[in-house]
């Protein structure tokens, strides 16, 4: 029996070398009738009537990686990706509404001078994307290196219209220097939502209002802030129409409508915060996010963003008051935490804000800015080893971190270990070179070792950029009339 298988292993295996050799023979013979440009002429034609068949989705696949390939965004540009707008049944053809959309964006590129550097394009027709995919087009939109991605879809009642912004927008806060010299400084991040939904519009009465949010958002992308300003304020000034308009639909839609309506509203008062913030201009943010509580009175993000503004315009126990707000409705608000430490911490309560820091860490174990706080707050305290200890953790987490080295150093400084000390002082001027403070820190460390020239030196430095009425001018100017007079003795 074993025999007569192997036999008829032999016999079928001996069957297929044939017959493969046969094969390959047969391919050869058709090679070699052709010189190569033929056989690859040949091989395209096969190519193109399959794609004629459009097996398994063969011709939509390849329309669209073409499309990909053709449409990418090159480095600098700014890139406005729109899908065809899906209509629930399947076999009603798409309307025109990209093709409106796009247009009217085009025209509001050029008017605000950005043509040159942002550029619309449309998906293929097979494209399409219902409104709750927003993972599908965020991630073609991402393969395509867009800004922002605009999708949606749309039925008898209207329009349902959806965009995100894909470009990296979250930047750390421009803080001034000066204000983190004597207090733990807060590193928070704040970003507007990055994406919004305008649901059931009628497309021509909401274009303006939906050109000048959008081109916004582009502005704001791009860091051009003063820009963005500009058409988020063209944005607002839209409302008051729209909403009078609101008010002639009938009862059931004009609820769906407005409530998503002002949704949107909303968002253009938190972009507009965040811009204030990184313009310095507080108050006005502060303005920007109590309309924005006013139209939804529990949103966290808006409390949380308020009482960081607070902070920086010295109201800590207000900013204290909208972090409990925001604590109490989201319990598990990192953020929150980490700005009510930094309130307690400006009010010199370091023991407070060290436990609103652990419990930022106990939620966002990856917290660089906590760490960075509670270490500040223990140097406060004294207790430079475990300042040392937090430093260590936020520097590992976010190895560019101009203030931990900063900190870090001054904590060094005090154990009485100055090489350590210059090292993270030369480390954290690497990184932020017109970071103020660490010169006047780093020439105290110069001082104290003798080398009087090298603290003369960052002395200067020190005072050369601090702005004329800084109270610490004075104490900086009778440091260097020291160093000059220990240089000269030398």
């Amino acid at each position: 029996m074993s025999e007569q298988h192997n036999e008829s292993n032999t016999t079928i295996g001996s069957t297929r070398d044939i017959e493969n050799s046969q094969i390959g023979t047969f391919v050869s013979y058709i090679v070699s009738l052709f010189t190569w440009w033929q056989f690859l002429l040949l091989v395209g034609l096969m190519i193109v009537g399959l794609v004629g068949l459009n097996p398994f989705g063969l011709q939509d696949r390849l329309t669209g990686y073409y499309h990909l390939y053709q449409n990418q965004a090159v480095e600098g540009e700014l890139l406005i990706l729109i899908a065809r707008f899906h209509h629930q049944e399947a076999e009603v053809q798409p309307k025109a509404i990209a093709e409106e959309i796009k247009e009217k964006l085009q025209e509001g590129l050029t008017q605000n001078g950005l043509a040159e550097r942002a550029r619309v394009e449309i998906l293929s027709d097979q494209q399409t994307f219902r409104k709750t995919e927003e993972e599908e087009i965020t991630a073609l939109g991402e393969a395509y290196g867009a800004t922002l991605v605009i999708w949606g879809e749309y039925d008898s009642l209207g329009i349902d219209l959806r965009s995100k912004i894909l470009a990296e927008i979250d930047h750390p806060l421009e803080r001034k220097i000066d204000r983190c010299f004597e207090a733990a400084c807060p590193e928070t991040i704040l970003a507007p939502p990055n994406d919004y939904e305008l649901v059931n519009i009628e497309l021509p009465r909401y274009m303006t209002y939906l050109v000048n949010f959008t081109l916004g958002q582009i502005f704001y992308a791009d860091d051009s802030y003063n820009q963005a300003l500009n058409l988020f304020d063209r944005a607002i000034a839209d409302v008051e129409p729209l909403e009078n308009q609101l008010k002639q639909e009938p009862t059931d839609r004009q609820e769906i409508e407005r409530n998503k309506f002002y949704s949107s509203v909303l968002n253009i008062y938190i972009y507009r915060g965040v811009i204030y913030f990184k313009l310095g201009q507080y108050q006005q943010g502060i303005e920007d996010y109590n309309k924005a509580i006013e139209i939804q009175p529990d949103n966290v993000r808006a409390y949380n963003y308020r009482g960081q503004n607070y902070n920086n315009l010295g109201q800590y126990q207000q900013a204290i008051a909208d972090f409990d707000k925001a604590i109490k409705m989201l319990p598990n608000n990192a953020f929150a935490y980490t700005g009510r430490g930094s309130s307690y911490a400006y009010l010199g309560q370091y023991q407070q804000a060290i436990v609103d820091y652990d419990k930022a860490i106990q939620i966002q174990p990856n917290n660089s800015v906590a760490y960075n706080n509670r270490g500040s707050s223990y140097v406060y305290l004294g207790q430079f080893q475990q300042a040392i200890a937090d430093f260590d953790k936020a520097i590992q987490i976010q190895p560019n971190n101009s203030v931990a080295y900063k900190y870090r150093g001054g904590s060094y400084a005090m154990l009485g270990q100055y090489q350590q000390a210059l090292d993270d002082y030369d480390k954290a001027i690497e990184i932020q070179p017109d970071n103020v403070s660490v010169y006047c820190g780093r020439g105290v460390v110069h001082f104290t070792q003798e080398h009087w020239q090298d603290a003369l030196t960052d002395w200067q430095e020190c005072l050369a950029n601090l702005p004329a009425d800084d109270p610490r001018a004075e104490g900086i100017k009778n440091l260097i009339t020291q160093a000059a007079l220990a240089a000269e003795q030398q």
